[in-house]
């Protein structure tokens, strides 16, 4: 799934309500609700508060928000107050105290916040025992740390060159009813053929990552420029230097390099650098970030008020993934071309498809049960699948060839469609997850996805994000809300009787 920066800036505001909190501003960006409140206390201090909700993206999947809020004065005096958000509550306030010894303050706030999906549970533990068990699909048997897999041969000779050669005829290994495979344990054995058995593990790839730093205290003494400091964090390098120049204005300067997390799939870093006082809670700098290429400086200049003062710097990053280029258009020619590896012919459209009846008969109880010799197509050479294009056929399985071709928003309802008529749970699994990790799909689509062809977890969020009356109307009016089963809409009523 993918993050979303959600940047604030309010209008100009005048706090000069003596004791009484008065409400300054009310407003709402992109989900995130906020109430903001202040007044000058007998001290002559601003206390300013904001109550912020973020419900609406709580329901849309996201569970975290990280970020930060920045309060700036008219005049620039007193210097700019931050408050840090990484958040996982919904409700939330912030409260600031600004010391000016006036009566009356002009302000302003902004914030910059980065959502963030749950991180994904590590998989459920797969009972090797019982993928490796005896069925009527499963004609071989490895051994592996003494223990006896059942396996289909043609199925792993299809995926790998090895156990191709490994259960050949020619070889000794072949014609054995049991064989060893030393060197390797049974669970990394499992895990391995895990990634390519019908409910396949997938991997899934870290979308964002937050990584904090702060630094050492630092008094800039020197005329010329000198190393403050060097370090290193999640792959984040930098170099701070600095000097005092002819005017004792404090020059500092920062070089980045990320490229250990380019090289991790990152491209993009999102959030902030404070630079601060260590004497008071004052942020003399706040510098924000939105980097994609890896190597970066940052120079910021202080005046002479901040000569002979410990300096210290924090940084607040959020580091994006890449998002998934669009795949390359596979020739279905080629995949389906004989070789050593096919046994049996399909014919779609007129087109004669090469392929491995047992393989497509492991993927599939459709074509198990159409190529066993109790069926006349069984003993068939060439096998027509009719109300199926050629392009459409190749595509479903492409999704189950071994340089497999993972779906997109473009092909989810196709291959649903064909999973259910060609009985391709794998193929199903494939689609939930990319349609709860990296669908772009509007709501009223998804939702009738999940209602239609029973994927319950995808039905259920979507579900959970119709959460206001304006998207209830909003599906009431899209072309899917037809399509929908009479539970799921008893369902959306109950629904609506809640928000409304």
């Amino acid at each position: 799934m993918i993050t979303k920066v959600i940047e604030y800036k309010s209008d100009h505001k005048i706090v000069n309500s003596n004791r009484v909190a008065v409400v300054l501003e009310k407003g709402e960006k992109d989900g995130i609700k906020h109430t903001w409140i202040g007044f000058v206390n007998d001290n002559f201090q601003a206390n300013l508060t904001w109550n912020i909700d973020w419900e609406d993206l709580k329901t849309q999947g996201f569970d975290r928000i990280v970020g930060h809020l920045v309060v700036v004065s008219y005049s620039g005096y007193p210097c700019p107050h931050s408050s840090d958000i990484d958040w996982t509550e919904t409700n939330q306030s912030i409260s600031i105290t600004v010391e000016n010894e006036h009566w009356e303050y002009g302000v302003t706030f902004e914030y910059k916040i980065t959502t963030h999906y749950p991180e994904l549970s590590p998989p459920e533990k797969i009972s090797y025992d019982e993928m490796f068990a005896v069925s009527d699909k499963t004609d071989g048997i490895l051994i592996v740390e003494g223990k006896k897999l059942n396996v289909n041969k043609s199925f792993l000779s299809f995926h790998s060159d090895y156990f191709s050669t490994l259960f050949s005829s020619n070889f000794k290994e072949g014609q054995m009813e049991e064989i060893e495979i030393k060197e390797v344990s049974y669970e990394d054995f499992g895990l391995l053929l895990s990634t390519i058995y019908p409910m396949m593990v997938i991997k899934t790839n870290m979308t964002t990552k937050v990584i904090e730093y702060k630094s050492s205290q630092i008094t800039v003494i020197s005329d010329t420029a000198a190393v403050l400091e060097t370090g290193e964090k999640d792959g984040i390098r930098h170099t701070w230097s600095g000097y005092l120049d002819e005017y004792d204005a404090t020059i500092l300067t920062w070089k980045f390099n990320w490229e250990d997390l380019k090289i991790q799939g990152f491209d993009r870093l999102v959030g902030h650098l404070n630079i601060s006082n260590v004497y008071d809670d004052c942020v003399a700098v706040r510098v924000d970030i939105d980097w994609t290429e890896t190597d970066q400086s940052i120079s910021e200049t202080l005046g002479r008020n901040y000569l002979d003062y410990d300096l210290s710097f924090e940084y607040y990053l959020t580091a994006h993934s890449t998002e998934l280029p669009p795949p390359e258009k596979i020739s279905y020619d080629e995949m389906f071309a004989a070789s050593d590896k096919t046994d049996g012919i399909l014919i779609v459209e007129g087109k004669k498809l090469n392929v491995n009846k047992s393989f497509l008969s492991f993927h599939s109880d459709y074509f198990s049960t159409l190529f066993s010799a109790t069926f006349k197509e069984g003993q068939m050479k060439e096998i027509e699948i009719k109300e199926v294009t050629y392009e459409d056929f190749g595509l479903l399985l492409s999704t189950i060839y071994p340089m497999m071709v993972f779906p997109n928003d473009k092909t989810t309802e196709k291959l649903l469609e064909f999973t259910d008529r060609f009985l391709m749970p794998s193929v199903k699994h494939l689609v939930e997850h990319h349609l709860l990790e990296h669908s772009k799909l509007e709501n009223e689509k998804m939702m009738m996805l999940g209602d239609r062809y029973g994927i319950k977890s995808v039905l259920e969020r979507s579900i959970r994000q119709t959460n206001t009356v304006e998207k209830m109307k909003k599906l009431k009016m899209s072309p899917e809300y037809g399509k929908l089963s009479t539970e799921t809409v008893a369902r959306l009523f109950e629904r609506f009787v809640q928000i409304s």
